[in-house]
């Protein structure tokens, strides 16, 4: 899964579709496109949340990068997603950067573990490869 089959076909569903969000996230809107916007509503024990961020670039065939925000807070931070294709399907790499604390990127660090587990997970169950 290269990045042009992440953006145009069926694989995008394991980054940036409704179809495959992954708890706490209950709901996804996303515009996979330069200064479109990606949005997460999640709910868990601890209440609800909801992180809006527009895309800043989007490389077609290996990279997308956009901003991250939780609403309600201050800080402004930016993922960036490379897509490496390789024998066994794709490597996919995060920066996540712009933190204004160490707390803060120790839990999004956790976040994108917890996250990752999870896509796993449902690509998996759902067959997406």
């Amino acid at each position: 899964m290269n990045a042009d089959h992440f953006l145009l076909s069926h694989n995008s569903l394991a980054w940036i579709s409704a179809k495959m969000t992954v708890a706490p996230v209950i709901k996804m809107e996303s515009d996979p496109k330069v200064d479109g916007i990606l949005k997460l509503y999640s709910k868990s024990e601890y209440g609800e949340a909801i992180m809006s961020g527009t895309f800043i670039s989007v490389e077609s065939g290996h990279k997308l990068i956009y901003s991250w925000n939780w609403e309600g807070t201050e800080e402004d931070t930016k993922v960036d997603v490379t897509f490496q294709d390789n024998q066994l399907g794709s490597l996919v790499s995060i920066i996540h950067s712009g933190f204004t604390s160490i707390q803060s990127k120790d839990m999004h660090d956790s976040g994108w573990d917890s996250y990752f587990k999870g896509l796993e997970a449902k690509i998996k169950q759902t067959g997406f490869y």
